[in-house]
């Protein structure tokens, strides 16, 4: 710390100070900072002096930089309530407005979406020996999980489709981010299977929550838990109570 008074400080700006004094001033400031702005500030003072007499100017400093604190601290302020705002806001949208988590559809769609072991039923249903062919191809490409080998082979050769064929393509499409296809294709069954429809109607479900259509899932998980027998009960019963 400088032991240099005010008093002192002028009197080296006057040309008053002794030789020996005026240079231990001088050397002492070339190695203290705050000593040399206390320097600068009686010189700024001195020259203000001449033009608006000393003690007023002197104070007119003294106002200016009490402003200029003033002004850092509302800055402080400022700064602090941008950060309670997003901090609020942040924390508003991560909860619900009953106090709730807010509903992640992807994160609850992840938790409860997995491709089911393959349904294959005896080929002795299967007609025509073309569909029956086509669904082998489609069975050996599900277990083998190559879902865009079954999405371009029933796009490629347009083959009829049932509902076996519609739900392997809805596993497909929902496995490549295809929810709204997968959603279609659960609509264009229109002659319904027991073997397959229950997973249909799950899928479905799914894919409405992969899109974010929370009523639209609302209403088919309901439909699902109206029926005690459904090979998809339990699970919308979890989801359901989750939305």
């Amino acid at each position: 710390m400088s032991t240099f008074t005010d008093k002192e400080i002028d009197d080296y700006l006057m040309g008053r100070l002794s030789a020996e004094r005026a240079r231990a001033l001088e050397q002492r400031a070339a190695a203290d900072h705050d000593l040399q702005k206390r320097i600068n500030m009686e010189q700024l003072i001195k020259l203000g002096a001449e033009r608006f007499g000393r003690e007023r100017f002197k104070n007119r400093v003294k106002i200016l930089v009490e402003r200029r604190k003033q002004k850092r601290r509302w800055l402080y302020v400022v700064v602090a309530l941008i950060i309670l705002v997003l901090g609020a806001y942040y924390y508003t949208m991560q909860k619900g407005a009953s106090g709730d988590t807010v509903i992640q559809p992807d994160v609850i769609y992840a938790q409860y979406f997995e491709a089911p072991q393959l349904i294959s039923p005896s080929r002795s249903g299967d007609s025509e020996t073309d569909l029956a062919s086509q669904k082998l191809v489609m069975r050996q490409a599900y277990a083998e999980r190559q879902w865009g080998e079954i999405i371009s082979l029933r796009l490629n050769n347009g083959w009829k489709q049932d509902a076996e064929m519609a739900l392997i393509r809805m596993i497909a499409l929902l496995e490549t981010g295809e929810p709204r296809q997968a959603l279609n294709i659960s609509k264009e069954v229109t002659v319904k299977d027991i073997r397959f429809s229950d997973h249909i109607e799950w899928y479905a479900a799914l894919a409405e929550l992969k899109l974010g259509n929370l009523e639209s899932v609302k209403d088919l998980l309901n439909d699902i838990i109206s029926n005690d027998d459904h090979d998809h009960y339990d699970e919308a019963v979890s989801l359901l109570d989750k939305l």
